[in-house]
């Protein structure tokens, strides 16, 4: 099994995920995953089953943190938001979004860092900055209350418009 989600629909596989702010929702979304138009892709939206209470450590469950640069290609990088965030984690850990410049001499920015609460959520939008052109790495890093660490990354790229002009899907990783 793996602690990310995971969803193909037909034509493809899902390039965006969401969690709502109350941790009830779900919202995967796939683009050009239509069947009948060329240009269209699907979402999918399911209902969470929300604990009242955090489980005991030994059956912590399957864990998660989510990454969704929300783009979409030609869109002004500067005021790109990024959803970010993590669920099931050790209640009282950091996660850590970072982002490295991968073009000319390679540099880290820590864009935000978030505490998990007592229940193992942590969510945060925040907005990307002017970046000159070149390509781009973000890092989200969470820890598993087992202590397992969870990473995920996307590249993207940026034109020498400001705009993006390309943006690969998250690639997950433990450490």
């Amino acid at each position: 099994s793996t602690p990310f989600i995971s969803f193909s629909p037909a034509g493809g596989t899902a390039r965006s995920v969401a969690i709502s702010a109350s941790d009830q929702r779900v919202a995967v979304g796939a683009p050009l995953s239509s069947t009948t138009r060329t240009t269209s892709g699907s979402v999918a939206v399911f209902d969470l089953v929300v604990e009242s209470s955090p489980p005991p450590a030994e059956s912590a469950g399957l864990p998660g943190i989510y990454l969704h640069n929300a783009g979409p290609l030609g869109r002004a990088v500067e005021g790109s938001p990024v959803y970010l965030g993590a669920y099931r984690v050790m209640s009282g850990s950091q996660v850590t979004l970072t982002l490295r410049s991968t073009s000319g001499t390679p540099t880290s920015t820590v864009l935000s860092t978030l505490v998990v609460n007592q229940h193992g959520s942590a969510h945060e939008r925040i907005v990307l900055g002017s970046q000159p052109a070149g390509d781009y790495t973000l890092i989200l890093r969470g820890t598993h209350a087992s202590g397992t660490g969870l990473m995920l990354t996307q590249r993207f790229s940026v034109g020498p418009d400001g705009h993006i002009s390309a943006l690969a899907a998250n690639l997950p990783s433990i450490w």
